[in-house]
């Protein structure tokens, strides 16, 4: 009982004075489609004992889902709305997040090479834990307007944007990078729709989202053949638009080449577009 309360009082003396030394790191991995966080704590002394290692590990536990929580809020969704602002306007939202939170895993756990800390890595994936609780269409969408656009007989698989350098804010003369998002819009200099999420098949965007963001121009197609084919259409954005700078808007030309492509209810459907943002 005396080693009990011992160690209880320990518990509660580290983590009141590591209270301000515990952090995170993370970084959305758009590639892999995944949020990576790196949550740590100082350890007393900077030493390395089987207590202090346990204690951090549960430090950093009992921390973990606010923490989590709050790198995720960051994540853009779409044009108007982060997970930080679908989470404070969306009750139902705001319940399955937490649920889908508090039951994350971490991938390891370890001390740091000057013994001076313990860290924690999370990983959540977007597809299909988080976007799933994003999804409200049952089945991929195919606009009336296509059926009155004429046909090009060359067949494309997909679809490549390069998006890697600063363009026009549109309809300001600011220049912007685009930002990654779950679900952005394509259009076309006369804002006509050309994709958007509803386009994509649920499976699709469960298996692996919307679009793939890549930091590096392919040397062959080889390496993006399983998400866009050999033979996709590559294009080179425009403007940036919406509120969360994620939307992309593509020209005249562009557009009415996607548009008009034979297998475009196909690959569209399937979510086969890569983005090459900025490294």
């Amino acid at each position: 009982m005396k080693k009990t309360a011992a160690l209880l009082l320990l518990l509660l003396s580290f983590s009141l004075n590591s209270e301000e030394k515990i952090s995170i790191d993370y970084r959305e991995d758009w590639l892999k489609g995944e949020l990576v966080m790196d949550i740590s704590v100082e350890l007393p002394s900077g030493e390395m004992k089987p207590t202090n290692r346990f204690v951090a590990e549960q430090t950093i536990e009992a921390e973990a889902s606010s923490l989590i929580t709050n790198a995720l809020k960051e994540l853009i969704v779409d044009s108007w709305d982060s997970i930080g602002s679908l989470y404070y306007k969306d009750t139902e939202f705001y319940r399955e997040l937490e649920d889908l939170i508090s039951s994350q895993n971490k991938v390891f756990s370890k001390t740091t090479q000057d013994m001076k800390s313990f860290i924690v890595r999370y990983r959540l994936p977007f597809y299909p834990d988080l976007i799933s609780l994003l999804i409200a269409h049952e089945r991929s969408v195919t606009p009336d307007y296509l059926n009155s656009l004429g046909r090009t007989s060359e067949e494309f698989t997909g679809l490549v944007v390069y998006a890697g350098d600063a363009v026009p804010y549109h309809g300001t003369k600011e220049s912007t990078q685009l930002k990654p998002a779950l679900f952005p819009s394509f259009y076309d200099e006369d804002m006509n729709l050309i994709f958007d999420k509803t386009f994509v098949a649920p499976e699709a965007l469960n298996k692996w989202g919307m679009v793939q963001y890549s930091d590096e121009i392919p040397a062959t197609f080889l390496a993006t053949e399983e998400r866009v084919g050999m033979k996709p259409i590559k294009v080179s954005l425009r403007e940036v638009y919406g509120k969360n700078s994620c939307d992309l808007i593509l020209s005249r030309e562009d557009g009415l080449l996607i548009l008009s492509s034979t297998e475009l209810s196909n690959w569209l459907k399937e979510g086969r577009v890569l983005v090459i943002v900025d490294r």
